[in-house]
C-alpha cells in the first residue's frame, strides 16, 4: 500500500491483484470516503458523503415529538416584535433534526445550539447535548429530532440575531430571526 497526504486529505492506492487497483481518498477526519477502482482498463469513481447534516432547524411557539417518532411544530416563525428593549419573549422551541449515514452509526457527538447578536458580541444563549447515533437498518439514512425549550429568552435590542447549530464544533446549520421594535400605533 502506498501512503501520501494532500491538504488534510489522505491517498491510499492497494494493488489488488491481477492488475486491479484501488485508491482510497479519506478526509483526516474519516467521515468523507472516494474511491477509484482501476480493473484491466476500467476505472470507476465511488464517492460517499457521510458527514452529519442539519435537514431542518426551525424555530416555533411549540413542538413535539411522538412516541413513534413523528415531528410535530406548531407556529413557526422569523420575526419577534417587542414594545420596549430589552424584551423577554416568554417561550419558544428550536427545533433541529439532524441526517447521519450509515458510517454513522453509534457515533457519539456534541450538538450545540447557540444564539448570537448580529455582530456576535453577545452569546444570549449556548447549550451543548451529548448524543449517540442509533444504529439503523442495512444502510438506512437516521434522522434525529432534538428540541430545545426556550424560556424568558431576553433579547437586549431590536435587530438581527442568529440560531446556530454545530456538530462536534462544526456549524451545520443557522437560522436568523429577526427582532423588531413596535411603536404603540403598531400594537
Amino acid at each position: 500500500s502506498i501512503l501520501s497526504t494532500t491538504r488534510h486529505l489522505h491517498h491510499l492506492s492497494y494493488r489488488l491483484g491481477a492488475g486491479d487497483i484501488i485508491t482510497i481518498i479519506k478526509s483526516t477526519n474519516g467521515l468523507v470516503a472516494s474511491f477509484d477502482i482501476i480493473r484491466k482498463g476500467f476505472s470507476t469513481r465511488h464517492t460517499r458523503c457521510f458527514k452529519m447534516d442539519v435537514s431542518i432547524l426551525l424555530v416555533a411557539d411549540y413542538a413535539n415529538v411522538t412516541q413513534d417518532g413523528k415531528l410535530n411544530i406548531m407556529g413557526i416563525f422569523h420575526n419577534i416584535n417587542a414594545l420596549s428593549f430589552p424584551a423577554t419573549h416568554p417561550e419558544m422551541y428550536l427545533i433541529t433534526q439532524l441526517k447521519a449515514g450509515p458510517a454513522e452509526y453509534e457515533r457519539e457527538f456534541t450538538l450545540e445550539i447557540k444564539l448570537i447578536d448580529d455582530d456576535a458580541s453577545h452569546i444570549l444563549l449556548q447549550q451543548s447535548f451529548s448524543l449517540v447515533v442509533p444504529q439503523g437498518r442495512a444502510g438506512q439514512t437516521i434522522y434525529m429530532n432534538h428540541l430545545l425549550r426556550m424560556i424568558n429568552v431576553q433579547f437586549p435590542k431590536p435587530g438581527a440575531y442568529e440560531f446556530s447549530a454545530l456538530v462536534d464544533r462544526d456549524v451545520k446549520g443557522t437560522l436568523p430571526i429577526e427582532v423588531h421594535q413596535l411603536s404603540l400605533s403598531d400594537s
